[in-house]
């Protein structure tokens, strides 16, 4: 008979009913469901930004347009790159409130790593790719959208700061900029 030093869900059966146990190998895993972390792969760089404590807005799911989970908290932030995945993991707690997880679920976290208060913000969808750079088409007088080089710093799935090459309030187009072309007229969206 065994017997489990925690209540829980068994996540993995290792052995046969019936079959010999050995000594050195795990029978069977339990997994305590109120006490799950979130576990989160993130690049070297954003990894050196993040402290224990910060939070972490969580959706389930693969994107932040999931089901909302509400804002976590940042309990540790590994101190080892994993070498197959050139990562670091980062391990997150969800908030008290949040629906109970499941055990091997997709979660979604978007972690602020830095705040720029005057930063200058396009949709993606306004960037055309030029190679290894990015560039925009500004609407200038009489509708015309002029094409211009921009410097991308950080960005998410929807949102890109731009470092250099727009001022603020300049018009960019953000629906169908992929294939347009220098002084082409446009029409501004109804709205």
């Amino acid at each position: 008979m065994l017997r489990a030093p925690i209540a829980g869900v068994v996540t993995k059966l290792n052995a046969p009913i019936g079959a010999t146990a050995d000594v050195s190998q795990s029978i069977v895993e339990v997994a305590d469901l109120s006490a799950l972390d979130i576990l989160f792969n993130v690049s070297p760089s954003d990894a050196a930004r993040i402290a224990p404590g910060a939070s972490v807005t969580l959706s389930a799911g693969e994107s932040a347009k999931g089901e909302p989970l509400g804002v976590g908290h940042i309990s540790d932030v590994g101190g080892a790159v994993d070498s197959a995945t050139r990562s670091v993991s980062v391990r997150a707690q969800a908030p008290p409130g949040a629906r109970p997880l499941r055990v091997g679920e997709t979660i979604f976290g978007q972690i602020a790593t830095a705040v720029h208060p005057r930063a200058i913000v396009v949709p993606v969808t306004a960037l055309v790719p030029e190679g290894d750079e990015f560039k925009v088409f500004v609407v200038v007088a009489g509708n015309i959208a002029r094409e211009r080089k921009v410097t991308v710093g950080r960005r998410n799935e929807s949102q890109a700061e731009i470092t250099s090459g727009l001022a603020a309030g300049e018009r960019v187009v953000t629906e169908g900029a992929y294939g347009l072309e220098d002084s082409v007229k446009v029409q501004p969206a109804k709205g």
